[in-house]
């Protein structure tokens, strides 16, 4: 039973052969210290008396707090959805586990788990640094005092691919394409512009300014919109489309969507049909970029050009343009040598024939 000393209400029990003795400042009445000591037992039956830790469960806070704080400052609505994904992805791994029954050692098998799972290291660190946010926020909130991923390192990041279409590939592709029009100006413009398949599945067709030959990009990956300019291939894949009365969708479906959304089946036909292999759409950006770096655009302009929010992304193209002169100059050191093994069989015939006259 609870007991009142000075004008406080104190419990007063046993648990697990320990003396348990707390006061209850909250209490002002004897009905409020016997609920209050109630729940206190409670809580200690359940472990999570006096560690906060263990009486919150990481997704409950995740749902209600986290994500309304990713809502309110997210830049745009594609980051909020990948915070979305992130969320699904770590309610399926922790569950009903409490911010104290997660350790770096639990951590470090969730990372093992989502790479068994398919994901790209860079994949996993993302979903890594939203549940280390998740604990700096709960730390804020003084559920818990410690994040587990202070002591979890993160995979080292080798996503970069080298893979760029080369111009018989891409007359291979092309030509694998005539017969679904649709998909070849998909192509088109990611080959000259650098735009994302998101991008341009989404475009509209108010956002295409033929008078000044301008393509205006929304809903970008950085949360900036950019003006990317039309050359005559992308004019002429355009100009191809059907345009449907009161069709806003340059690429419409019948979907819910009202646009086109997924193009993976047709894609893989077509590199099939063109016996091109290891090729990714998005390779189809990294071409873009290569290209425009081999013209001698300024890196800047590139990063303009494709949306990047750093030169350091940009610099990728400007190395494999390096990597290009690189096998140019070796093959150029050795020019002579072959040069000579070719005209060795021809000069000799020559002697052959002086000498036989």
């Amino acid at each position: 039973m609870p007991q009142r000393i000075s004008k406080k209400w104190y419990t007063d029990f046993r648990f697990q052969g320990q003396r348990i003795r707390r006061v209850m400042p909250e209490a002002r009445t004897s009905d409020q210290a016997k609920r209050l000591e109630a729940q206190i037992r409670d809580a200690y039956f359940e472990g999570s008396y006096g560690n906060p830790a263990a009486a919150h469960t990481l997704i409950d806070f995740a749902h209600k707090v986290w994500l309304p704080w990713c809502k309110d400052s997210r830049k745009s609505e594609k980051s909020y959805r990948n915070d979305q994904l992130y969320f699904r992805s770590l309610k399926k791994f922790f569950g009903s586990k409490t911010f104290a029954d997660i350790t770096s050692m639990l951590v470090e098998r969730f990372k093992r788990e989502r790479l068994k799972d398919g994901l790209q290291p860079a994949s996993v660190n993302r979903e890594l640094a939203a549940l280390s946010k998740i604990f700096r926020l709960a730390i804020q909130k003084k559920i818990t005092r410690e994040n587990p991923l202070s002591q979890v390192k993160k995979f080292i990041e080798n996503n970069q691919r080298t893979r760029f279409l080369s111009p018989d590939e891409e007359t291979r592709l092309l030509d694998a394409l005539l017969l679904n029009p649709t998909l070849s100006a998909v192509v088109t413009l990611a080959l000259h512009t650098g735009m994302r398949q998101g991008e341009i599945l989404k475009l509209e067709w108010r956002d295409v300014d033929f008078s000044k030959n301008l393509i205006h990009v929304r809903d970008t990956k950085s949360g900036h919109d950019r003006f990317v300019p039309m050359n005559v291939r992308i004019r002429a894949a355009l100009d191809s489309l059907p345009r449907r009365k009161a069709c806003t969708w340059v690429f419409p479906s019948s979907g819910k969507t009202g646009h086109l959304v997924e193009i993976k089946k047709a894609w893989t036909t077509a590199l099939k049909l063109a016996g091109i292999i290891g090729f990714r759409f998005h390779d189809l950006r990294h071409t873009a970029g290569t290209r425009l770096a081999a013209t001698g655009a300024h890196p800047n302009t590139i990063k303009v050009l494709l949306g990047h929010q750093n030169l350091k992304t940009t610099e990728r193209y400007m190395h494999a343009l390096d990597e290009d002169k690189r096998r140019a100059m070796e093959a150029l050191e050795n020019f002579g040598e072959s040069h000579e093994r070719n005209q060795a069989p021809l000069r000799f015939a020559e002697w052959k024939k002086n000498t036989a006259r």
